[in-house]
């Protein structure tokens, strides 16, 4: 009984565990994922071979169930905390910086060798290796992993850099700045559609696509066929805004090159903002032109990560078998196209209630479970010590009777003796 009711707490807990940056990441790959099937589906096949080894244990992670899952596990291993502190520090860049008023600045002594920068360069040469060419490893599968999941998130602003004042001091009256830490520091107040303000930061802002992506477009992993259709139409929605040809994408800008642009638009776009206020408000001036922006940065950066993948792997065409089925291979569906901002469909919307719904039962049953194991638990203790406190008042009761009934013939011996 127990063990069923700590089954369903933690399905609970599982339900209910959101994921706000999933879906921006997940439509990165999944724009790669549809240039790579129009312009070279080998290449589309051999990184679906890849991701599709170890789908079904998911790599310590959340098992997946669709291609585009895969750009999530670099996030999904945090939960290893300072055990991966150095992996957990390749989702940026640290010496990507402004320090307009020259201030004394500390910095992390490992972001100048644990950055995006070096561990892009650094997993290309993994999966570049002429040692490992055609083999599929586990250790490539995560560097794979990673790449896409590092490609999404260098087209974020404030993945890219730092902002110094004095208003970030590391410690009050030394002297000594820390920075806004990619935007983390930055205070905002939004207010979105409802008007009910909400308190968060710029940095969250952006990687939530403006608050484009939560509560109501969130996806639970692994995704069901509900939410796969969801994330299609969601793919198509934003592809189709956003057409490749309006975008002058240049294929010959570097890693590198696509930080310093995005670390340009934090410095000439979003921080003058900043500096003069930090209240947004749904369709104001600047969430119109900062959402615009944010939704073209992950369009342009699938594109880019699909041209990237085919140079990475072209060296291992024809030398990757390819004729097993995938385990998560799904029909191209026929998408059509809807307004802007569409929210859920009713089956999804539905099948959401219907899993809050469930945690929520799941979760009152478990807390009247775990009450009334105290309780029960408190009045067995308290049983046992009176039971144990009647024992030893007994005890000593018939101990004393007994003791009693052996001094009345020693005294009357006595008596006699005396007699």
């Amino acid at each position: 009984m127990k063990l069923a009711f700590t089954l369903l707490s933690l399905y609970a807990l599982l339900k209910v565990c959101l994921c706000f940056h999933e879906i921006p990441h997940m439509l990165v790959l999944g724009i790669a994922k549809r240039e790579l099937m129009k312009n070279d589906m080998e290449i589309y096949n051999i990184t679906a071979k890849y991701f599709d080894t170890f789908s079904s244990s998911g790599i310590d992670s959340i098992p997946t169930t669709s291609y585009e899952e895969n750009a999530v596990w670099s996030d999904d291993i945090k939960s290893y905390g300072d055990a991966q502190k150095a992996m957990g520090m390749w989702h940026f860049i640290g010496n990507l910086d402004s320090n307009p008023y020259n201030l004394t600045l500390y910095k992390d002594p490992m972001a100048d060798s644990e950055n995006a920068l070096n561990a892009y360069a650094n997993i290309v040469k993994t999966l570049t290796n002429k040692n490992f060419v055609g083999k599929i490893t586990e250790f490539k599968v995560s560097m794979l992993k990673m790449l896409v999941h590092l490609v999404g998130d260098i087209h974020m602003p404030h993945h890219t850099g730092t902002y110094y004042n004095k208003t970030f001091e590391k410690e009050k009256g030394k002297g000594i700045y820390s920075g806004d830490k990619g935007g983390n520091k930055q205070n905002i107040l939004y207010y979105p559609q409802t008007g009910k303000k909400q308190k968060t930061n710029i940095h969250f802002y952006f990687d939530s696509s403006c608050f484009f992506y939560t509560w109501t477009s969130r996806l639970v992993r692994p995704l069901n066929q509900s939410f796969t259709n969801y994330f299609e139409i969601e793919l198509e929605r934003i592809m189709t805004q956003y057409p490749k040809e309006s975008l002058n994408i240049n294929y010959t800008q570097t890693f590198d090159d696509w930080a310093e642009e995005s670390w340009n638009i934090a410095l000439t776009e979003i921080y003058p903002f900043l500096m003069q206020k930090n209240v947004i408000r749904y369709q104001d001036a600047f969430y119109n032109s900062s959402f615009n922006m944010i939704q073209q940065r992950i369009v342009i950066a699938g594109y880019r990560l699909a041209y990237t993948l085919q140079n990475i792997f072209a060296a291992e065409k024809g030398k990757i078998d390819l004729t097993t089925p995938l385990s998560y291979e799904k029909q191209q569906k026929t998408i059509i196209v809807y307004n802007n901002q569409m929210p859920l469909s009713n089956s999804i919307s539905t099948e959401y209630h219907s899993d809050k719904a469930m945690a929520v039962i799941f979760g009152v049953l478990f807390g009247l479970t775990l009450v009334s194991y105290i309780a029960f638990m408190i009045y067995f203790r308290m049983t046992y010590s009176a039971m144990k406190s009647q024992n030893r008042i007994s005890s000593e009761y018939l101990n004393t009777k007994n003791g009693t009934m052996q001094k009345i013939p020693s005294t009357e011996q006595n008596n006699e003796h005396k007699a």
